[in-house]
């Protein structure tokens, strides 16, 4: 395992990965082995006793419980040798808790929290999730996932150097089990910003691997009726349709990432490939949203995100707000490539040349507000005042040279754009232009049946 544990990556390149890794403990993951080995026992919940079993063993699947009361329960009669694992659990948590105050460790010779990598990440917190789970432990286990959800993202954020071995299995397996055991997702829904891939490559995976695994297929269908049934929005009083978003606390948001507008793709792609008509229906409507996001924009950019007027709005809101409007910090484009990726695969799919139509406008917006043809470079040159030279200086001026790119750009809603930065994503040659090239072409070339684009616009052939 020395090499496995050596090997690391550096924090800060790749947040989207390790925004999703938090937390834990190894230590007491032999605590959760040895607690596994002595379950056996039946339900009492001060009602009639009932056992269910399977090769020996309690089975949760045979009963009416969720699996929280399901392990509560089991807990209320254990052995003498569970109760005293459970006991040294408690005690391991109690001294951690106390003394190293959600730290990476408890060192418990100074009684004070240790730091494993170059900050703090939480570790012992993360990795005993399950473990608290198991034993019944539930005050504690809510008290440690209060925690996680309201301290540990800032940490994963910070810059430093971890072990993407140790990672895994603490933090992302710790999750992951946590989430399989008690069923608490976050409180937040999107189809957009860090949930877009896992949609998209429900479908995708299935279609890779011809369409071998129904489990991914029926996780596709499901996450798709949830979409339909929760997060559809339609616009007042024009009826545009959109995919909005429930926030942490619960309530609909009307508006729609630029990064959604990989949806109607997506569903068009699956009716392709036997999905019911309805989401190609879908599909249509999605992009004529999409495509209004850059046509309503002065510059024809589309924002980051697009706010919606809808029928349950105050009188006074739809009288102060077009139906489609934009909040400052959101008025930029970064030359996302959503969009036109769901034009070229509506395009394919119904031979439509609106599509084309819409995918020019938006080819040449960008040409127009977001080419990089010169930059500005400072000079110092000597300039003579007088042709006697007795009021020489040196003079500082600014002179446009050639350049090359495309620029990020802000203010795109009011039509008139300035540059937000300096950096041209990789995204935006890797699938920006690569789509539309795409959406200009015959079909023949990288066709969608032979052919599954991933995340990032990489061609991919179907097995």
């Amino acid at each position: 395992m020395e090499g496995e544990k050596a090997a690391s990556i550096k924090r800060g390149t790749s947040p989207k990965l390790l925004r999703t890794m938090v937390g834990a403990l190894t230590a007491l993951s032999i605590v959760v082995l040895t607690y596994m080995h002595f379950i056996y026992l039946p339900i009492i919940d001060g009602r009639e006793s009932r056992q269910f079993l399977r090769a020996g063993r309690l089975d949760p699947a045979a009963t009416d419980l969720s699996l929280r009361e399901f392990y509560k329960v089991r807990a209320k009669v254990l052995s003498k040798d569970q109760q005293q694992v459970v006991d040294m659990t408690r005690h391991a948590w109690q001294g951690y808790r106390d003394f190293a105050h959600w730290s990476d460790y408890l060192d418990v010779q100074s009684m004070a929290g240790g730091t494993v990598y170059s900050h703090d990440m939480a570790l012992t917190t993360v990795d005993s999730l399950d473990t608290l789970f198991i034993m019944g432990l539930h005050d504690e286990f809510d008290e440690a996932s209060a925690w996680v959800k309201a301290n540990l993202g800032p940490l994963m954020f910070q810059e430093g150097e971890v072990s993407f071995f140790e990672i895994t299995i603490r933090s992302l397996g710790g999750l992951l089990s946590a989430y399989y055991l008690s069923g608490l997702p976050g409180s937040a829904i999107s189809f957009g910003a860090l949930g877009d891939s896992y949609y998209e490559y429900l479908l995708k995976q299935w279609l890779l691997t011809g369409k071998q695994n129904d489990q991914l297929k029926d996780m596709y269908i499901t996450a798709v009726n949830g979409m339909r049934s929760e997060l559809i929005g339609q616009s007042f009083p024009s009826n545009y349709t959109f995919v909005g978003k429930i926030t942490g606390t619960g309530r609909f948001e009307a508006a729609m990432e630029h990064l959604t507008c990989f949806v109607p793709g997506m569903l068009a792609l699956g009716y392709a490939h036997g999905m019911p008509a309805s989401h190609l229906e879908l599909a249509k409507r999605l992009t004529d949203t999409c495509v209004q996001m850059y046509l309503k924009s002065e510059s024809h950019l589309a924002p980051e995100v697009t706010q919606f007027i809808t029928e349950a709005d105050d009188a006074n809101f739809k009288r102060t707000h077009t139906e489609l409007f934009v909040y400052s910090a959101e008025d930029h484009n970064i030359l996302r490539p959503e969009t036109v990726e769901s034009l070229m695969i509506l395009h394919r799919l119904t031979g439509d040349e609106i599509y084309r139509e819409h995918g020019r406008i938006i080819m040449n917006a960008i040409e127009k507000h977001s080419k990089v043809r010169y930059r500005e470079v400072q000079t110092l040159s000597f300039t003579h005042s007088n042709p006697w030279g007795t009021d020489d200086f040196w003079c500082l001026a600014f002179q446009q040279v050639p350049a090359g790119g495309y620029r990020s750009t802000e203010n795109v809603w009011s039509g008139s754009p300035t540059t937000k930065d300096g950096t041209m994503e990789s995204f935006f040659l890797a699938e920006t232009l690569k789509y539309l090239y795409l959406l200009f072409s015959d079909d023949d070339l990288l066709p969608l049946d032979q052919i599954v684009f991933n995340t990032e616009a990489h061609p991919f052939p179907v097995i």
